[in-house]
């Protein structure tokens, strides 16, 4: 399968373009083979257009907070209020939100989709400082002009799919909060060259440990990549990898929750699915600690593959057997789990 990771702009240019990780996912295998750049729009719009099946990880977001689409009333589908804003001027849809934002108290001027929750991103409402918001404003419609199967917004039958990425939850894993990328020269220091090495590094042997699959990236493309001092280079191999987690999890919604709001978007990545598994079971919800003491309790199947998944990603080994004399197939059982949640059995 085709895999793209693409770093995005509000405003590309041949100085600062689209960057487009180009790569293919087979045997287990996330084989990056080089990056390629966008310097216009036209570029990024015929890419969409190109023949599939690929699917692509694009670092902006898809969507728009629940609250601010129902405040703003743009009705009930992505749909339908893409097509509102693609009608806009930046400049109206800007206005339209700083009116909104004006009367409102602090904390609540920058809504945050679920997803922004989980992963620790931007409103995609913020037009200045990392403006976001300008993304979503030239990306979103250029995905429902294309016909994309934009994932979960605007799922189509094409075979050329969409998912949202966001690659700050990639490199977080091998260097935290650490600053690894700037587009201003005087801010880019040594340290962020040590820190696009250590992730670099840190995906290409433990890539497997988080995302389940081996990476093949050459010697030549990694050095090129961790000597792009603006990041844009490895946020796109980032975006990849994102893509090809999903592909992996194809067969269950691309590894986006199925009670997502197709309105707001979700980003794939096994920190977002882990959120929101960690937040659905609390003590208050479902008796969760009480059905699963001394490590055994009955739960449906979809709970127990996204509790799996978290357990997984926590890399705890767990055994799923069948209940004994179940009256259907619905009951599973996990066994000999050694923790579950931070909390010991």
């Amino acid at each position: 399968m085709r895999i793209y990771g693409l770093d995005f702009t509000s405003t590309p240019t041949p100085r600062k373009p689209i960057t487009c990780a180009v790569g293919v996912f087979e045997e287990n295998t996330l084989t990056v083979q080089e990056s390629s750049c966008f310097p216009d729009f036209s570029g990024f719009e015929t890419f969409l257009k190109s023949d599939g099946p690929w699917i692509a990880g694009l670092d902006f977001p898809f969507g728009q907070a629940a609250k601010l689409i129902q405040n703003m009333k743009w009705g009930s589908t992505w749909e339908h209020y893409v097509s509102l804003i693609s009608k806009q001027s930046m400049q109206d849809f800007a206005q339209r939100l700083e009116t909104y934002r004006t009367p409102r108290s602090k904390g609540d001027k920058q809504h945050l989709r679920i997803t922004d929750e989980y992963a620790g991103s931007r409103s995609p409402m913020m037009m200045f400082g990392v403006p976001v918001g300008r993304m979503f404003f030239q990306g979103a419609p250029r995905l429902l002009e294309s016909g994309v199967s934009v994932l979960p917004c605007h799922p189509t039958a094409s075979n050329r799919i969409v998912v949202e990425a966001y690659p700050k939850l990639v490199a977080r894993k091998w260097i935290g909060a650490g600053s690894y990328k700037s587009d201003i020269s005087e801010k880019q220091a040594s340290t962020q060259h040590e820190q696009r090495q250590k992730i670099v590094e840190g995906i290409r042997l433990e890539g497997e440990k988080h995302y389940g699959f081996h990476l093949a990236l050459s010697d030549d493309l990694a050095n090129a990549v961790i000597g792009n001092q603006s990041g844009d280079a490895l946020d796109a191999v980032l975006c990849a990898i994102q893509a090809a987690w999903a592909y992996a999890r194809r067969e269950s919604d691309f590894g986006i929750p199925a009670d997502c709001n197709p309105l707001e978007g979700w980003i794939v990545d096994p920190d977002c699915l882990a959120h929101k598994v960690q937040q659905q079971w609390t003590p208050a919800s479902n008796g969760f600690y009480a059905d699963f003491e001394n490590g055994r309790g009955a739960v449906t199947n979809e709970v127990a593959y996204q509790f799996l998944g978290w357990l997984a990603y926590e890399n705890l080994v767990t055994k799923i057997t069948k209940l004994p004399n179940c009256a259907d197939d619905t009951a599973l059982q996990v066994a000999d789990i050694g923790c579950y949640l931070g909390a010991s059995t």
